[in-house]
């Protein structure tokens, strides 16, 4: 009985609380909960929503906070608009995927920047680094990296390439990315062989690393990243894809360097191409080669 007696009272308990947290006003129920605000930043606009009734940050800002009740899982999503592109979180969010996932156990701030796109071509003459809050790049005509140059790109970084383009590199490319913020070169259309190549000449070296590369290599005979003459090319963690012809591309080339832990597919012909390549590559079996329109690797 005594039991029973203390379980009609933890109901009883149970329910006058949940009535008393219905009938509270707004103002009082939020003393209960965590506010979560959005901002936006950047050169370019957009709207980010919740999952879940609460934000909806459009142009205007009409909508950019909400109270939520402790333990609450907010998924939110950055959407550009035209002419705009979504580069980065920041604040309690991280990363340049477009969505995020914020739980609310305290106070939150989130920041989404969207940038215009920053226009590139010509030769770089002066060490230079593209950044990410100047993402994207939209390389408009040729970018040729002199002898003695170098060009980094951050972590996050898009580099979109117009019809035909390239970015050719006589001396040092330094693109490395991250797991979550990779660096993403792709065409300004979503078309196989759209854009030439990463094209790093006989004595200019690359490194890419979790990178994406994506839509290139025009023409017949060509690559999405080739490698000619002596240098060095390291490719690691990273993705090449959609090549109008081969996906890596090794010619006439004494280059030192590393091909590892990639993935190389849906590429029109070979995966990895090599003429007349020396003994100085490394191309190990972390990689992942796979539904390429050729061999896997190819060696004349």
């Amino acid at each position: 009985m005594l039991a029973r007696s203390r379980s009609k009272k933890t109901l009883l308990m149970t329910g006058v609380i949940l009535s008393f947290l219905i009938f509270l006003p707004s103002y009082a129920l939020s003393q209960f909960a965590y506010t979560l605000t959005v901002s936006k930043s950047g050169s370019g606009t957009g709207t980010v929503t919740s999952d879940i009734t609460g934000i909806n940050c459009d142009a205007g800002n009409t909508d950019c906070t909400e109270d939520y009740f402790p333990g609450t899982v907010v998924t939110l999503t950055a959407t550009a608009s035209t002419g705009s592109t979504f580069t980065q979180w920041s604040g309690a969010c991280s990363g340049s995927g477009n969505t995020c996932i914020v739980t609310m156990d305290a106070v939150k701030d989130v920041t989404a920047r969207f940038n215009l796109p920053t226009n590139v071509s010509g030769t770089i003459s002066a060490n230079t680094t593209w950044t990410l809050a100047n993402s994207p790049y939209y390389v408009t005509g040729d970018v040729i990296v002199w002898n003695g140059v170098n060009l980094t790109i951050e972590a996050g970084v898009i580099v979109k390439f117009a019809q035909f383009t390239r970015l050719a590199v006589n001396g040092t490319l330094d693109a490395v990315g991250s797991s979550g913020n990779p660096i993403t070169f792709t065409g300004t259309s979503a078309t196989l062989g759209w854009w030439n190549r990463i094209d790093v000449r006989s004595g200019g070296s690359a490194l890419l690393d979790n990178c994406i590369v994506q839509y290139a290599g025009y023409g017949s005979i060509n690559g999405s990243i080739y490698k000619t003459g002596t240098g060095n090319l390291t490719i690691t963690n990273s993705a090449i894809g959609n090549s109008g012809s081969y996906g890596i591309y090794l010619d006439n080339t004494t280059a030192t360097g590393t091909l590892g832990s990639n993935t190389i597919q849906n590429n029109a012909s070979h995966g990895i191409y090599l003429i007349n390549a020396g003994n100085g590559f490394t191309i190990n079996g972390s990689n992942t080669i796979s539904n390429n329109g050729g061999y896997g690797i190819y060696m004349v």
